[in-house]
């Protein structure tokens, strides 16, 4: 994420009401040394693609592997650096970009996959690959923007860019889909004065405290791999993955030892307290402000939505954290059949993530509590 710094000063942003599941990101930072070589070797004008996912948030596969990125709380410092597209309307429109942004979570977690990034990019590798068979396309490779964006939509029954694989396509040949329209017209609009947002989309260095939370996560990830991989199990695509893998073994003594292994490594990485450590020093919007403006001095159809986006994020984090308990519960019982000393890492593990949602749903219910009282002023004026 970018700070303004003159040029850098956010001018538009998204309007989340006319955003729908399935739509599809297009952005670039104009001066990144990374996006420059994207844009050169595709002739494309964007190097960067994500799906939306709805629920305020898209599915990304970046460096930090594929995860969800809430991108509606940045500015866009130039509309030609972002672009949003929709799938041209049929009869079956709307049903596949709704099964796309659906089928996109299962690969959620997976790695970056850098090396079908390149070969995407340049046609010369495409096909040398093609030729000499270097073409991985096995999903255990990860995944890369357009890769993923490709694969969700695939996944869903249309193939985006005939006559291509879907870990051939680069963001250009996304632009160029028979199927897909610009609607940027209507899903980016003009930064109200009033909105004083200093994020910009359109930078280098963005990153939010869940993205750091997923690198760490990555990190662990890649050593509990290689540990595993020596004692000959399946590799792990995932962290919820490793408790499986070790739960499902039928050889007792590896699944002993390897249970010591991997709760020792969880232990030193601090795997238990991670969701704290990444949430507890977030910075958050100065009291009774959101993205720098005063609540009172919010329009009051802003101010209605605001309410509205944050109840629904409280609904949904009260769901994930009715969730977390249950699995809390879950383990517990396999605590008591299972001796692994891995369920109770994971389960401090859970503990310490429903502390985390609790927090945040304490500081969400304050902040709806204050924005409420701000409504409820202005309509018994």
């Amino acid at each position: 994420m970018t700070k303004s710094t003159g040029d850098d000063k956010a001018v538009s942003k998204f309007k989340l009401a006319n955003l729908i599941p399935g739509d599809i990101l297009f952005c670039t930072d104009p001066d990144g040394r990374e996006s420059k070589a994207i844009r050169t070797a595709t002739g494309s004008p964007f190097s960067h693609a994500a799906i939306y996912k709805g629920e305020l948030n898209f599915l990304e596969a970046a460096d930090y592997g594929v995860s969800n990125f809430n991108y509606l709380r940045f500015g866009i410092a130039s509309k030609s650096n972002v672009a949003v597209y929709r799938l041209r309307t049929t009869d079956q429109s709307e049903s596949f970009a709704a099964k796309a942004s659906i089928t996109v979570e299962k690969y959620r977690e997976l790695d970056y996959w850098t090396p079908g990034a390149v070969m995407s990019a340049f046609k010369r590798l495409r096909r040398l690959g093609a030729w000499t068979g270097l073409w991985l396309p096995a999903r255990e490779k990860g995944f890369f923007c357009s890769y993923l964006v490709a694969q969700s939509y695939d996944d869903a029954g249309l193939a985006l860019c005939p006559g291509l694989k879907t870990h051939e396509i680069h963001p250009g040949d996304l632009l160029k889909s028979p199927y897909l329209e610009n609607v940027s017209h209507m899903t980016i609009v003009d930064l109200p004065a009033w909105d004083t947002r200093v994020d910009v989309l359109d930078g280098h260095g963005r990153e939010s405290p869940f993205q750091r939370y997923t690198t760490a996560r990555k990190h662990i990830l890649t050593d509990i791999q290689k540990l595993m991989a020596n004692s000959g199990l399946a590799k792990p695509a995932t962290l919820d993955d490793v408790l499986q893998i070790i739960m499902l073994d039928e050889d007792a003594e590896r699944q002993m030892s390897v249970d010591g292994k991997v709760s020792e490594q969880l232990e030193k990485s601090g795997f238990a307290a991670l969701t704290l450590a990444h949430t507890s020093n977030i910075e958050g919007d100065e009291p009774g402000t959101i993205n720098g403006v005063a609540y009172s001095e919010l329009p009051l159809g802003v101010l209605k939505a605001t309410i509205a986006n944050h109840e629904f994020l409280k609904e949904k984090w009260e769901i994930r954290l009715g969730d977390v308990e249950g699995e809390r519960a879950a383990g517990k019982e396999l605590r008591e059949k299972i001796p692994l000393e891995i369920l109770g890492v994971w389960d401090r593990h859970l503990e310490n993530f429903g502390t985390a949602l609790e927090n945040a749903l304490s500081l969400i219910e304050g902040t709806i509590k204050d924005l409420n009282a701000e409504l409820s002023k202005r309509e018994n004026k």
